[in-house]
């Protein structure tokens, strides 16, 4: 068995990571086969099967990976619902890592992952700002900024990042602010 930390493993998951990201660029995970990624990454499928069961189970680690730097990101989002410092630099982590957001966010398959980390930043938020709903209509505006918000990111991910994150962070955190003084 494969020693869970150790660089080696690290490193080969990494490939296999890139490998199926890069497949997903041109089919969707259910066309992709075990023998496509391990003749990407140039592994062999016993090396893969070390490390996972299957395709899904690899895209499922890349999910939880990105959901977890994502975290790592908001960490410093301070008491304030939309920080324009904060949303700014989750937007250059989107651009830093643009394959693999345009691939979770903008892919259709994807709207799992997508309802997924709506609600685990709900989740902090409300953590954070815990008297944030005050009544049940305030969850409906809640979820509206989300999903507005998240929209913003995947145009500007489609459109190839066309203008720098700190005016997209401008817009999604005016945006916020003008439907939250209702």
């Amino acid at each position: 068995m494969a020693t869970k930390n150790n660089r080696r493993t690290i490193l080969t998951k990494k490939i296999l990571k890139d490998s199926l990201l890069e497949l997903m660029q041109s089919k969707p995970i259910a066309k992709i086969t075990i023998k496509e990624i391990c003749n990407l990454s140039d592994m062999s499928r016993s090396t893969f099967y070390l490390h996972y069961q299957d395709q899904y189970e690899l895209l499922e680690d890349i999910e939880n990976e990105v959901l977890e730097k994502t975290f790592e990101n908001l960490a410093d989002m301070d008491t304030e619902l939309n920080s324009l410092d904060s949303i700014d630099f989750f937007l250059k982590y989107v651009k830093e890592n643009k394959t693999t957001f345009g691939i979770l966010l903008c892919q259709s398959e994807n709207k799992a992952f997508q309802q997924g980390i709506m609600n685990s930043v709900q989740k902090h938020v409300q953590s954070i700002i815990p008297a944030y709903y005050e009544n049940d209509k305030e969850q409906y505006i809640y979820t509206f900024i989300m999903y507005g918000s998240l929209s913003m990111i995947v145009d500007w991910i489609n459109s190839d990042f066309n203008i720098p994150s700190r005016e997209l962070a401008k817009l999604i955190y005016h945006s916020c602010n003008n439907v939250m003084t209702k």
